[in-house]
């Protein structure tokens, strides 16, 4: 019951009352808005001022702040996946020099990088072109396909230079690492580490630095057995790029896998936003990177195009069933990984000056290397390696 007080004869007082309401409420609210407006101004502001503040210290402590030391800066671009295969050149050369600062240009790398004790900044990458020539040695990774000192890095010290070049004079013919007919075949890690210097290019173990967490906020469990997968790479899904595997051939291999491994969860991870019915745990577009990395740790398998989540897999144990199409497995992938090619097409990743990404450099709307691996085939080597492990 609503009871009205003081009684009236009719609504007209009511009624003007409430235009006027109305109209303070839209006044009060046009000063409310002004004033969050111009909060917001002042905390971008103190926001930027502070941002460009510790720029600027920086920049003071990389022009100022120079000792008996080697001062090294990188710049990375690239992926996911390439940090952490660039993370071994920038570990060796911590290595190389017994006093020496780095300082990586790519603020994205700090999440790879941040371990490593000698890095002392992590810095936009364009500020590179007001310090490159404070520094003794710069790097630009992934490092040039040209075997050419002078396009690899900016450094003052010959005696380094040399020992660049030998070190790729011990390659021997590795300017045709990518032409089709080549006989020389190094992987991409060697040959990164080859132009920086480094003499164990064999090495191509990777590392990733990440804590030990609990992951049952995923729904995995201790005793949970578990295979991961990834669709599409870098946030490209299946009809973005020539490497990237078709849905539906995504959507019938869960199936197989599902039918056969029967006490085996099967887990999406990755940055996609397509969700598969098959999938029994969907930690896509939901982990953190040292989630990620506890996650593929704790896999029993991996499967996976060329990406990031293979790499991931690579530095923290676990062994990848991997489908290879435009890129070249022999320089890319890992020994240890089943990694699977078509027979009808495959590696032209680089040999060309066209473009590359987003079409099939023979013409067709999915790429023929890609098309041509059955699910069928990839279950089947996914499934013989899983056995194996009983």
């Amino acid at each position: 019951m609503i009871c009205k007080y003081p009684q009236l004869e009719n609504d007209d007082v009511f009624n003007k009352n409430q235009i006027k309401i109305r109209e303070i409420i839209v006044e009060q609210n046009k000063s409310r808005e002004s004033v969050k407006l111009r909060n917001r101004s002042l905390k971008k502001l103190e926001h930027f001022t502070k941002s460009l503040f510790r720029s600027f210290f920086k920049l003071v402590a990389v022009f100022l702040l120079r000792k008996n030391v080697t001062y090294v800066a990188f710049t990375i671009s690239g992926g996911l996946g390439d940090m952490i295969r660039e993370r071994s050149v920038v570990t060796e050369i911590t290595k190389m020099f017994p006093k020496v600062v780095i300082d990586i240009y790519n603020k994205k790398a700090c999440s790879v990088l941040r371990d490593i004790k000698n890095i002392r900044f992590f810095l936009d990458v364009d500020l590179i072109v007001l310090t490159k020539k404070r520094y003794d040695i710069v790097f630009t990774l992934p490092l040039s396909y040209q075997a050419k000192v002078q396009n690899l890095v900016h450094v003052k010290y010959d005696s380094y230079k040399l020992e660049v070049n030998r070190v790729l004079k011990n390659l021997g013919d590795y300017n045709k690492c990518f032409t089709l007919n080549s006989k020389v075949k190094l992987h991409y890690v060697s040959m990164q580490k080859a132009k920086a210097g480094v003499d164990n290019v064999k090495d191509v173990s990777l590392s990733i630095y990440h804590k030990k967490m609990n992951l049952e906020k995923f729904g995995i469990t201790k005793n949970i057995k578990y295979i991961t997968f990834q669709y599409g790479f870098g946030g490209r899904g299946n009809n973005d790029d020539p490497k990237c595997w078709r849905v539906e051939y995504w959507e019938k291999l869960l199936h197989i896998l599902k039918g056969k491994l029967k006490n085996t969860k099967i887990i999406q991870v990755g940055i996609s936003d397509y969700h598969f019915q098959e999938v029994d745990i969907n930690a896509a577009k939901k982990t953190s990177l040292n989630e990620l990395c506890n996650i593929l740790k704790s896999s029993l398998l991996h499967i996976d195009i060329d990406g990031a989540c293979t790499h991931i897999a690579k530095a923290v144990g676990t062994k990848s069933v991997v489908i290879f199409g435009p890129t070249d497995a022999e320089y890319i992938g890992y020994q240890e990984n089943i990694n699977i090619t078509s027979s009808l097409c495959r590696s032209c990743y680089c040999i060309t000056d066209n473009d590359y990404w987003g079409k099939c450099l023979l013409g067709y709307d999915k790429s023929l290397c890609m098309d041509s691996i059955a699910p069928e085939f990839v279950a089947e080597k996914a499934v013989e390696y899983l056995k194996s492990l009983e």
